[in-house]
């Protein structure tokens, strides 16, 4: 949560999600500025992954993923989980394929769950950092966010 910027965040985001579940093939998408494309935004990749993707992109599990809401899984492998905050897509994390674990792909997948939903708050305080910096955080948003944290 100390990370001022969106990219430390994404790359942060990574080197947790490799150290926690073991895996060296990771990437994070993230929203273009006007919603329409997926921008890769962190690598843990060697191999050239696609720079974009549409958002509408059904075919895309990347896409898939941010559109439903949902995590996405093809061939049991490559995996795409939605970063929600609030409800609120705040991009995908996508990894190439989940290790083999003695605990089993249902623990794994749980710990993906957990990892996305810590990777988003990580996510949304690197915005409002962004935000409060550039002046764009307006004050009724910063009286909703007081309000938040008494609930």
């Amino acid at each position: 949560m100390s990370v001022s910027t969106i990219a430390e965040a994404c790359r942060e985001i990574l080197q947790v999600t490799g150290q926690v579940l073991g895996v060296s093939q990771a990437a994070v998408y993230r929203p273009g500025e006007k919603g329409l494309r997926l921008e890769l935004a962190a690598t843990l990749v060697q191999e050239q992954l696609p720079g974009s993707v549409a958002a509408g992109d059904q075919s895309s599990s990347i896409a898939w993923a941010y559109g439903e809401l949902q995590a996405h899984s093809i061939d049991r492998k490559e995996v795409a989980v939605p970063l929600l905050y609030r409800g609120k897509p705040l991009g995908v994390l996508w990894i190439s394929e989940l290790p083999a674990a003695q605990v089993g792909r249902a623990v794994l997948l749980s710990t993906l769950d957990r990892l996305a939903q810590e990777a988003a708050l990580v996510l949304h305080a690197a915005q409002l950092a962004r935000d409060l910096a550039s002046g764009d955080l307006q004050v009724a948003e910063l009286l909703i966010l007081g309000e938040e944290e008494t609930t």
